[in-house]
């Protein structure tokens, strides 16, 4: 078992993982005025198209419903084996 101290644990300082400065190194922040003529001169965001195109799920995971079969035929084999195997070491 290991010792026990009596001492009183200190803090753990915080990690420090990005890059960030520390607050006297930082840029100064731009003004909420600046940042709207700026939002302003900028031109609108044209929208997305989307295109809604059907998709036959068979055709396209056809090898998933074969690997499932599979998967399942294993699992019935091991399951005889395991009752086969109970009936004769019992």
């Amino acid at each position: 078992m290991a010792k026990r101290s009596r001492k009183a644990r200190k803090a753990a300082r915080p990690q420090r993982y990005s890059k960030r400065r520390a607050p006297s190194q930082q840029k100064p922040r731009s003004t909420p005025a600046a940042s709207a003529t700026a939002a302003q001169a900028a031109p609108p965001k044209a929208a997305a198209t989307t295109s809604t195109a059907t998709v036959d799920f068979a055709k396209e995971y056809h090898y998933v419903i074969q690997d499932l079969r599979r998967l399942f035929t294993l699992a019935i084999a091991l399951m005889v084996l395991l009752v086969v195997l109970a009936y004769f070491l019992t």
